[in-house]
C-alpha cells in the first residue's frame, strides 16, 4: 500500500508489517521536509550552523546544572575539553538510561532549551508541516556516559539492547535521534538492517522490555558504515532497530532524542499526554511548570509500564 496524506486509513486499514507503505511514507516525509535518505527507512536533516551553536549553548548549560547542580563557568570551555565521565557520581538528576530530568530549579533553562529545540523543530518541516499529526512535546536530554552506568546494566529497557520503540509506544511512530555534545563518533546509536525476509510477525507487539524480545532480532545485522553526524537530525521508522553502541574507549555523549507522529495513526494510549497537533511555541503561548525538585531526586510517577518518566512531573502550561 503506498501512503498518501490525504488518505484517512488508519492502524486498522493499513497491516503494520507492510514495507511498501512504510518505505513510501518516509519517502514522502523526505520529499517534503527536503531531507536526505540515508537508507529506506531512515532521513537526515542537517542543522543550520547558527542555531546549532545557539542550541549548543544553552544545552551545555543545561547538562552541566543538572550535573553540577549550579551554574558552571566551564561552559566557556570547548564541552568536548570536559570530561564528563567524571561527574558520573552527580546523579541526582539523571535517570539510569541517561535522561537529564528537568527540576523546579532550573525549569527557566529547560524552557530556553526547548524553545530553541522547538525552534529547529519548525525549520525542518517548515516546507510542509502538515505531515506532522501529533508533536511530543518532552524530548529526551540524554547523557551516556563513557561506559554503561553499573545500575543500568540489567535493566530491561536499558537501550544498549537492539530495540524498537514500537515496543513500548506502538507500531507507528518515528524515532527522532540528535547527536549534539562530546564524543558523538565512539559514543552513538547502532542501527540495524531489516532482513530480506522481513520482521517477524509478532515484531510490533507490545513488551514492557526489551530483553524479552531479542530473539526476535538475533539474527539482525548492525549497518556498521552508518555513523550519525553531529548536528544532525536523523528520522527513522519504528520498524528500525536501533542501540545505543560505545567503542572500548569512548568518553560521555550528549544527544536528544525524541518521537514523532506521520499519518493517521495512533500513539500508545499511556502516551497521549505527551503529544501535541502542533510545534508548541514555548515563551510566546506555553511554558513548561516542572513540579520536582532537586530535593527529592529522581521520583518515578510512571503511571504504567509504558508511559514516560516526566508523567506528573512537567506540565506545559498556556501563558
Amino acid at each position: 500500500m503506498q501512503f498518501t496524506m490525504n488518505s484517512t486509513r488508519g492502524t486498522a486499514e493499513v497491516d503494520a508489517l507492510d514495507m511498501e507503505y512504510r518505505v513510501s511514507r518516509m519517502k514522502s516525509v523526505a520529499s517534503a521536509w527536503n531531507l536526505r535518505l540515508v537508507g529506506p527507512l531512515i532521513a537526515e536533516y542537517k542543522i543550520p550552523e547558527e542555531t546549532l551553536d545557539e542550541f549548543q549553548s544553552l544545552l551545555q548549560i543545561y547538562v552541566l546544572r543538572c550535573l553540577l547542580g549550579k551554574f558552571s563557568m566551564r561552559i566557556f570551555q570547548d564541552f568536548d575539553d570536559i570530561d564528563v565521565d567524571t561527574l558520573r557520581g552527580c546523579r541526582t538528576n539523571v535517570t539510569p538510561n541517561g535522561a537529564l530530568v528537568p527540576k523546579t530549579e532550573y525549569q527557566l533553562m529547560y524552557n530556553l532549551l526547548l524553545m530553541k529545540w522547538f525552534d529547529i523543530y519548525k525549520g525542518m518541516i517548515s516546507a510542509d508541516p502538515s505531515f506532522v499529526r501529533l508533536v511530543r512535546v518532552t524530548p529526551n536530554i540524554r547523557l551516556k556516559f563513557g561506559r554503561e552506568l553499573e545500575d543500568n546494566k540489567h535493566r530491561g529497557l536499558n537501550t544498549e539492547y537492539p530495540h524498537s520503540d514500537a515496543w513500548v509506544e506502538g507500531p507507528w511512530g518515528y524515532n527522532v535521534f540528535v547527536p549534539m555534545l562530546g564524543d558523538c563518533l565512539n559514543n552513538t546509536l547502532r542501527y540495524y538492517k531489516i532482513p530480506e525476509t522481513g520482521l517477524a510477525k509478532n515484531f510490533f507487539d507490545q513488551s514492557k522490555t526489551y530483553t524479552t524480545k531479542q530473539e526476535l532480532v538475533s539474527s539482525f545485522v548492525e549497518m556498521e558504515d552508518f555513523i550519525p553526524k553531529k548536528g544532525h537530525i536523523y528520522i527513522s521508522d519504528y520498524a528500525v532497530v536501533h542501540k545505543t553502541w560505545r567503542s572500548k574507549n569512548s568518553k560521555g555523549r550528549v544527544s536528544i532524542d525524541t518521537t514523532l507522529m506521520v499519518g493517521n495513526h495512533p500513539v500508545h494510549p499511556d502516551r497521549e499526554v505527551e503529544y501535541l497537533d502542533k510545534v508548541p511555541i514555548i515563551g510566546e503561548e506555553s511554558l513548561f511548570k516542572v513540579a520536582v525538585g532537586e530535593k527529592n531526586g529522581f521520583v518515578p510517577t510512571k503511571k504504567t509500564d509504558f508511559s514516560h518518566y516526566t508523567t506528573g512531573n512537567i506540565n506545559l502550561i498556556n501563558i
